[in-house]
């Protein structure tokens, strides 16, 4: 799975990260909300707006579960031009 981090849906709780990722197709935008747990950090460069690509599976309640940091890898964009940068 893949999107842009939701700005403001990043939610820290213990070794718990939730945080919301939204897709857009054919200019249509869905959003799925992640959960990551445990005892690793997530890469420095995860925050507001980067791009996620999320390994994991999708539980019974519709949220995407990640268990491992290496499962979720971020990409950041040049916000003066729109560039990935990492």
């Amino acid at each position: 799975m893949g999107g842009d981090v939701v700005p403001g849906s990043i939610v820290k709780s213990g070794d718990r990260v939730e945080f919301v990722i939204q897709q857009v197709e054919e200019g249509v935008g869905k959003t799925l909300n992640v959960v990551y747990t445990g005892q690793d950090p997530l890469p420095d460069t995860f925050r507001d707006r980067a791009q996620a690509l999320c390994d994991g599976e999708l539980r019974a309640d519709g949220a995407f579960e990640a268990k491992d940091p290496s499962q979720v890898r971020v990409e950041v964009r040049s916000q003066a031009r729109g560039e990935r940068l990492a």
